[in-house]
C-alpha cells in the first residue's frame, strides 16, 4: 500500500495517542503493510482519506449514504478540476428523506459539475446504497467499513465523544479488483442484481434526472441555491474488466446471504464469541447467539442503547426484542457510555472477524461485508479482536446492559363510557412501541379486573396497527365493564416491572342486567389432611399472597402466588424435604390453574429458602409447555436449559448423580424423555415441589401425586462399557480425556449424554483422502466385545452450522475382521468413511443423525473380533467441525437398523 500515513493530530488531541499505540501499530508496524485497519473511536480517518485522494493520478471512485465531511468533498472537487476523473455514488433516500446535512454536501458538489449518480429505483426504503467504500484506482487501493464519511464517524471529538467504527485500507489485488468491477457496474447500471425486487435495472439515475424527478419534491430548491451550475458530463460506459467478484469472504449485501453468513461463524464457534451489534432485527442470528450460549460456548455483547430505544419503524423496535431476549437468557451484554454512538458490525471468533457495513437485518440493500480470516490475515483480525476486547474491558466507555420498559398502551375501543356495547365486541388496542405481548385485565369493577388473555405482538417489519381480544364467551348483558391492557416484552420476565400499561376504560354492554347473581362461592377449602414428615412448606420470595399446601390419600393440593421463578430472585410455594447427595424427586402434576401464561407447578432442587438461591426448576405451564432451568448460583440468572411438551397430567423427574442434575418427562410414569442435564454441587439442599401463579395478586392451585423422594445409586465408574453379547454403548462422557488428542475437546449439549458431546473447531480443514497412519487430530476408545460376535457400528453425529464441510471422520480398529478378513487397522491408511449427510446437497443435515458409512461408498460396517476382552477404536478427524456423543456397537438390536433417524434425533441409547 506504500508509506503507512498515520493519522494526524488535530482534533485528536493526545488523549489518543497511547490508544492509537496499542489498536494501530500492530498492523502499521512495517511500510510495506498490504493492510490497515482504522478505529475512528481514536484515529482520524478523514485526514488519510483527504490524503489518499490528494494523491491519486488515475481516478477516484466513491460509494455513499452519507456524506458531511466538507474536507472530502473540497479534495474531491479539487482531483476532478485537475483532470483526474471521479465518479461519486450516492442514494437518494438519504438525501432527499434523511440527512439534510448530506443534502447540502451534495447540492455543492452538484453545482461544480462533479459526475453523480444516484440509487434511485425502487423509490422506497429497500435496496438501498449502502456503501461506505473509496476506491484509489492509480495506488490500487481501496477503503470500506463501517463509518460514513461524516466528522464524527471518521475521527474523534475528544476522549468521550466518539464514534466506535471500522474502516479498512487494502490493496490486496482480488478485493481491489472485486470492489472496482462492483462499482462500474453500479455506474453502468445494465448488470441486473439478483436480489433486487425492482427486477430489471436501471436502478440509479444522473444527478440531474434524479433531481427532476424525485418524488417529494426535496429537490425543487437546488436550482434555486445553485441557479447556474457547471454543466455535469456523465459517462456511463465500462471502465473495469468483469473482475472475479466472488470473494469466499466477502457478502455484498445486507440481508440473508450476510446473517447466514454470520450464523454459520456463529455456529462453528466453541472458544469465545465476540459481538458488536448497531442494529439486530432477524431471529436467526439471536437464536444461533442463544444455541452457543446454552452450549457452554463464552458470549459477550456489545450494543448501541440508541437503536435498542430507536422508535422510527416497528422494524427498528425488534432489537429491542431481540436484545432483551438475549439478556433475559443470562447472556453477557454491555452498552455504550460514552457520548458518542457505537456503530461497528464486527463479529469476532477464532477464526474471523468482520469489517462490515450491514446491518442484522432482513431486507436486501447493497452493502461491504468482510470477514477477515485469522489465518490469512492475522495482523488485521489481531486488531480488530484486541479493539472488541478493549471495548469489552473499557469501564470509561461501556456499562453494563440495561433492559428499559415498552411504551403504555393506548386503548382504541369500545371508546371509554360507551354503551349499548355487544357483548361479544373484541377490545381493540393501538400497536405499542417495543411490546412482545399484551395482557388483557377485564373485570366489572377497578379493583377485581382478572387477567383473561395474553396477545403475542407480531415481531414483523410492517405488523399490524392495532391488536384486540375477544370474549370467548359473551359478556353479562347490561354491565358496567373495566379494561386495561399490559405491554411486555422479553425482559419482563426476568424483571416484572419492565411493562407498560395503559389507562382503565370502561364500557357497558347492550341489554338488561340480569338479576346480579350471588356471589362466589369462597375457594374450597383445601383437602384434609396435613403433609406427612418430613415434608414441609413455606412461601420463598414475596408472593403477595400466602400461599397453603395440603396432603389426603397421596394427593398434595399446592396454592401459590407470587410474580415468577425466574431472573435473579423467585416468589412461590415450595413444599420440600431436605436432600443429601444423590437424590431424584418423582410427581405427576395432574393440574394447574391458568393463572397467567407462564404459571408453573414443577420440582425442583434448591440450595436454600432464600429467594435469590441456586436450583433446579423441571415445571410445566398451563399450555404444556415443560422448561428445564437452573441458576448456577445465589443470586445469578435463571437461564433456560431446554423446552419440552407435555400437557398436565405430566410427570416430572430430577435425578442427582454425584453433582449432574438430569430431567426427564413422562406422559404415563414409565416411558421417560430425557431432556438434558445441568450440574447442582450443594451436597445438603432442599428438594420438592413449587406452584407460583405469575401473578401477585391471585393464588394457583396445582394438584400432584404419585410423588416419590429417593436416593440414586452413584455412578459407575467410566468408561467400561459391557462385555457382553448385548449392545456396546459408549458416551462421549465416558472417555477420559487423556483419550482424546490433538483438536478434540468435550462441549456441554443438553441433547447428549450426561449433557456431554465431543467436538473439534471448524478451522477449514479440507477433506482428507484417507485416514492417517500417525495422524495429530484422534480419539481412542477402548470397550470389551465378545469373540466371534458380529457388531454393527453406528455412530451419533452433528455437523457445525449443518455444513456437509463438517460432517465426516474415519474409524480404525485394533483388531477387527470382516469374512475373516482384517479391516480398517490402526496405524495405517485404511478406515471406515463415516459421513452423515446422505446426499451431495447435505440437505439431510440438521441436528443430531445416526449413520455408520457414506452415501457414496459400499464399505463393511459390520465387524467381529477374534479374542473376547479389551479392544480399541480409533475415531480420526476427516473434516474439522465434526460433534460426537454416542457410539453404539450392536449384535443384535440395531445389527441392520440405526438407534435413531438421520436428522434431529433425539435418542439415547441406554447402557445394558
Amino acid at each position: 500500500m506504500g508509506p503507512i500515513i498515520r493519522p494526524t493530530a488535530g482534533r485528536l488531541g493526545s488523549w489518543r495517542t497511547l490508544l492509537g499505540v496499542l489498536f494501530c501499530a500492530t498492523v502499521a508496524s512495517t511500510a510495506a503493510a498490504a493492510d490497515q485497519i482504522y478505529f475512528p473511536a481514536v484515529d482520524n480517518v478523514a485526514n488519510i482519506l483527504v490524503q489518499k485522494i490528494n494523491a491519486e493520478t488515475v481516478r477516484v471512485d466513491l460509494s455513499c449514504w452519507y456524506l458531511t465531511e466538507h474536507a472530502i468533498s473540497i479534495a474531491l472537487i479539487n482531483k476532478y478540476k485537475s483532470g483526474v476523473p471521479v465518479r461519486l455514488l450516492g442514494d437518494r433516500g438519504s438525501i432527499f428523506e434523511i440527512d439534510p446535512r448530506t443534502k447540502n454536501e451534495f447540492y455543492w458538489l452538484a453545482s461544480q459539475g462533479l459526475p453523480i449518480r444516484l440509487r434511485f429505483n425502487p423509490i422506497w426504503y429497500p435496496e438501498i446504497d449502502h456503501w461506505k467504500a473509496s476506491i484509489f484506482v492509480g495506488q490500487n487501493t481501496v477503503s470500506f467499513g463501517s463509518a460514513n464519511y461524516t466528522p464524527f464517524e471518521l475521527a474523534p471529538a475528544s476522549s468521550v465523544d466518539y464514534k466506535d467504527e471500522t474502516v479498512l485500507f487494502t490493496d490486496d489485488p482480488v478485493i481491489v479488483n472485486a470492489l472496482k468491477t462492483k462499482f462500474d457496474r453500479f455506474w453502468n447500471d445494465t448488470t441486473p442484481e439478483p436480489e433486487s425486487i425492482a427486477g430489471n435495472p436501471p436502478y440509479f439515475k444522473n444527478w440531474n434526472d434524479a433531481c427532476t424527478a424525485e418524488p417529494t419534491g426535496n429537490c425543487s430548491d437546488y436550482r434555486t441555491l445553485y441557479p447556474n451550475p457547471t454543466p455535469m458530463v456523465i459517462d456511463t460506459r465500462r471502465l473495469e474488466p468483469d473482475n472475479f467478484t466472488d470473494v469466499p469472504d466477502i457478502v455484498w449485501g445486507q440481508g440473508p446471504k450476510f446473517n447466514d453468513r454470520l450464523v454459520q461463524e456463529i455456529d462453528n464457534e466453541s472458544s469465545l464469541i465476540q459481538f458488536v451489534i448497531y442494529r439486530l432485527t432477524v431471529d436467526n442470528i439471536t437464536q444461533a447467539l442463544l444455541n452457543r450460549f446454552h452450549a457452554g460456548v463464552p458470549v459477550r455483547l456489545i450494543i448501541e442503547p440508541n437503536e435498542y430505544l430507536n422508535r422510527k419503524w416497528p422494524e427498528f423496535w425488534i432489537s429491542h426484542a431481540n436484545f432483551d431476549k438475549l439478556y433475559a437468557a443470562g447472556v453477557p451484554m454491555k452498552q455504550r457510555k460514552h457520548s458518542g454512538l457505537t456503530h461497528m458490525k464486527t463479529l469476532v471468533t477464532s477464526t474471523v472477524a468482520s469489517n462490515a457495513s450491514s446491518n442484522y437485518a432482513a431486507a436486501w440493500q447493497r452493502d461491504i461485508d468482510y470477514f477477515v480470516p485469522a489465518a490469512t490475515k492475522p495482523t488485521i483480525y489481531n486488531a480488530l479482536k484486541n479493539r472488541v476486547t478493549f471495548m469489552w474491558n473499557d469501564t470509561v466507555g461501556f456499562e453494563p446492559f440495561k433492559p428499559l420498559p415498552p411504551d403504555d398502551p393506548t386503548l382504541a375501543s369500545p371508546a371509554s363510557g360507551t354503551t349499548a356495547v355487544a357483548t361479544t365486541s373484541s377490545l381493540v388496542w393501538n400497536i405499542t412501541v417495543f411490546a412482545v405481548s399484551y395482557d388483557v385485565y377485564l373485570g366489572t369493577s377497578q379493583s377485581n379486573m382478572t387477567l383473561v388473555g395474553n396477545v403475542p405482538a407480531q415481531l414483523v417489519n410492517s405488523p399490524p396497527s392495532t391488536y384486540s381480544w375477544t370474549p370467548s364467551t359473551p359478556l353479562q348483558t347490561g354491565t358496567t365493564y373495566f379494561w386495561r391492557v399490559i405491554a411486555r416484552t422479553n425482559a419482563t420476565p426476568v424483571n416484572p416491572s419492565l411493562v407498560g400499561t395503559s389507562p382503565i376504560w370502561s364500557f357497558t354492554t347492550a341489554g338488561t342486567a340480569a338479576n346480579p347473581p350471588p356471589p362466589p362461592p369462597p375457594p374450597p377449602p383445601p383437602p384434609s389432611g396435613t403433609l406427612p414428615s418430613p415434608w414441609t412448606t413455606q412461601d420463598v420470595g414475596s408472593t403477595g399472597i400466602a400461599g397453603s399446601a395440603s396432603a389426603s390419600n397421596g394427593t398434595f393440593t399446592v396454592s401459590g402466588s407470587g410474580a415468577d421463578i425466574w431472573g435473579t430472585s423467585d416468589a412461590f410455594r415450595y413444599v420440600f424435604q431436605p436432600m443429601n447427595g444423590s437424590v431424584q424427586v418423582v410427581a405427576r402434576v395432574t393440574s394447574l390453574q391458568n393463572t397467567h401464561a407462564w404459571a408453573k407447578a414443577g420440582v425442583m432442587m434448591r440450595e436454600s429458602l432464600s429467594a435469590t438461591a441456586a436450583h433446579v426448576i423441571l415445571d410445566v405451564t398451563p399450555s404444556g409447555t415443560i422448561e428445564f432451568m437452573t441458576r448456577s448460583s445465589t443470586g445469578a440468572a435463571t437461564t433456560l436449559i431446554t423446552y419440552g411438551s407435555q400437557a398436565p397430567p405430566a410427570w416430572l423427574k430430577l435425578s442427582r448423580s454425584g453433582t449432574i442434575v438430569s430431567a426427564s418427562v413422562s406422559a404415563n410414569g414409565s416411558t421417560w424423555t430425557a431432556l438434558g442435564t445441568t450440574t447442582f454441587a450443594p451436597a445438603s439442599a432442599n428438594i420438592g415441589l413449587i406452584v407460583t401463579s405469575h401473578d401477585t395478586t391471585t393464588l394457583n392451585t396445582a394438584t400432584f401425586d404419585n410423588i416419590s423422594v429417593g436416593t440414586v445409586s452413584s455412578p459407575p465408574p467410566p468408561p467400561p462399557p459391557p462385555s457382553s453379547s448385548g449392545n456396546i454403548v459408549i458416551y462421549a462422557s465416558d472417555i477420559a480425556a487423556a483419550a482424546r488428542h490433538g483438536s478434540w475437546t468435550i462441549a456441554s449439549d443438553p441433547a447428549s449424554p450426561n449433557g456431554t458431546k465431543l467436538v473439534t473447531p471448524d478451522n477449514g480443514v479440507a477433506n482428507t483422502s484417507s485416514a492417517l497412519a500417525a495422524p495429530a487430530d484422534y480419539v481412542d476408545v477402548t470397550f470389551n466385545a465378545s469373540a466371534g460376535t458380529p457388531y454393527t457400528l453406528w455412530l451419533r453425529l452433528q455437523a457445525l452450522g449443518s455444513s456437509k464441510l463438517n460432517d465426516s471422520l474415519w474409524v480404525q480398529f485394533s483388531d477387527a475382521s470382516t469374512n475373516g478378513a482384517p479391516v480398517y487397522p490402526l496405524n495405517s491408511a485404511s478406515a471406515l468413511l463415516v459421513n452423515l449427510a446422505t446426499d451431495s446437497t447435505a440437505g439431510s443435515l440438521s441436528g443430531w443423525g445416526w449413520q455408520n458409512t457414506a452415501y457414496w461408498l459400499q464399505q463393511p460396517v459390520t465387524v467381529t473380533f477374534s479374542t473376547a476382552g479389551s479392544h480399541t477404536m480409533r475415531i480420526q478427524v476427516r473434516e474439522d467441525g465434526v460433534q460426537l456423543d454416542q457410539i453404539v456397537l450392536s449384535p443384535s438390536q440395531y445389527l441392520t437398523t440405526a438407534p435413531g433417524t438421520v436428522s434431529n434425533d433425539r435418542t439415547i441409547v441406554p447402557k445394558q
